[in-house]
């Protein structure tokens, strides 16, 4: 646990043997009845392979960082008959392809409302497992998705991304 402040944004958050463990990037700020306060417990950072890998992409790419596209929207799903057990039953759910993306190009209607259960071969139990797996994925790549429909039967799909562009970003 670190508490940063004002000024620390950029820096090393480091461990308890100095090691670097991240970079801290911001603090969390609520607005209420006009007044910005800031959340001294509320702190972000990203973490050191993130951190190495952007700042190698930033450096090998003309100065910007290359993402993937895939083109579907993954939410999570929390049953409606015992929502104090969200935490326990939610899944990561299929929510949308958009059209001419990638996922459409594998992915139709009818897997609309499959839980997410892996993305390459990682078991996922919720979105951000997901976006975790799926922030590793480079344009270009495969990428091997498990889904399960509603009966409980898995199927499973590769797509391969493209690279996420202004334009594909305005489009969704």
């Amino acid at each position: 646990t670190a508490t940063t402040t004002w000024g620390n944004s950029g820096g090393p958050l480091v461990d308890a043997t100095g090691r670097v463990a991240g970079i801290n990037t911001r603090i969390e700020i609520k607005e209420r009845d006009g007044h910005e306060f800031v959340q001294p417990q509320l702190n972000f950072a990203l973490e050191a392979p993130l951190a190495r890998r952007l700042v190698r992409d930033i450096l090998t790419n003309g100065g910007r960082v290359r993402r993937a596209f895939l083109g579907m929207e993954i939410a999570q799903y929390v049953p409606k008959k015992s929502p104090q057990k969200a935490g326990k039953q939610a899944l990561p759910v299929l929510v949308s392809v958009m059209p001419n993306s990638p996922a459409a190009a594998v992915l139709g209607d009818d897997q609309r409302g499959y839980s997410v259960i892996a993305v390459n071969g990682v078991k996922t139990r919720n979105v951000a497992e997901v976006l975790g797996v799926l922030e590793l994925v480079a344009p270009g790549a495969a990428v091997a998705l498990t889904l399960e429909n509603r009966r409980g039967q898995t199927q499973d799909f590769t797509l391969t991304s493209a690279e996420l562009t202004t334009e594909r970003l305005a489009a969704w």
